[in-house]
């Protein structure tokens, strides 16, 4: 596991292990959202399973705070606090194994557990269509390159500023056509020989 993907995990471990222990939706939200972007851009298994999780939490906290699932959440911190631990220390099968107790401990409480996963890896792929449509991919193509619609894309680019980014300079015509022609060996619209 390379070093900044280290540093990600640790850091929204870290993070996420206070806001459950504070009941924190929107902050748990916010960290999602970061994970789900970092995982659609770095494509990291090990941050994509952490945004499932962080997601699974948010919705979870925001449904049901009793005294059953309180115990079970405080349990989720404490896990989450050792699993960094184990990631500091590059421990990585004991930190995999605490993650997998994490996700155990989200499926007593959740019996939506797949649908968040679905959902999480669906919001990784329209941003990570957003990004190659900021590179110039044209919409319907980065929308069919990973899998989802050209509505979801729009939908999403349309309440970004992606769109409203000013365009580079683009190249006239003329200089176009003569770095064409250069590149085919025509000049004064006659073929070179080779």
């Amino acid at each position: 596991m390379n070093q900044e993907n280290v540093d990600v995990l640790s850091e929204l471990l870290n993070k996420s292990a206070i806001a459950v222990r504070n009941r924190d939706v929107l902050e748990l939200r916010r960290l999602s959202d970061y994970a789900i972007q970092y995982s659609g851009m770095h494509q990291e298994e090990d941050v994509v399973s952490l945004a499932v999780i962080i997601f699974a939490l948010s919705k979870n906290i925001e449904r049901q705070v009793d005294e059953r699932s309180s115990k079970r959440y405080d349990q989720v911190s404490e896990l989450m606090e050792r699993a960094q631990w184990y990631l500091s220390k590059e421990d990585y099968e004991r930190y995999k194994q605490k993650m997998r107790d994490i996700l155990a401990q989200i499926d007593q409480l959740d019996d939506h557990l797949a649908s968040h996963v679905v959902e999480v890896i669906r919001q990784a792929r329209i941003k990570k269509g957003s990004k190659l449509f900021e590179q110039g991919i044209s919409l319907r193509r980065a929308a069919e390159l990973l899998g989802i619609s050209t509505w979801e894309l729009m939908s999403y680019v349309g309440h970004t500023q992606i769109i409203d980014q000013t365009t580079p300079a683009t190249i006239r015509a003329k200089d176009r056509l003569r770095t064409a022609m250069n590149i085919f060996g025509v000049r004064d619209g006659k073929r070179n020989s080779i």
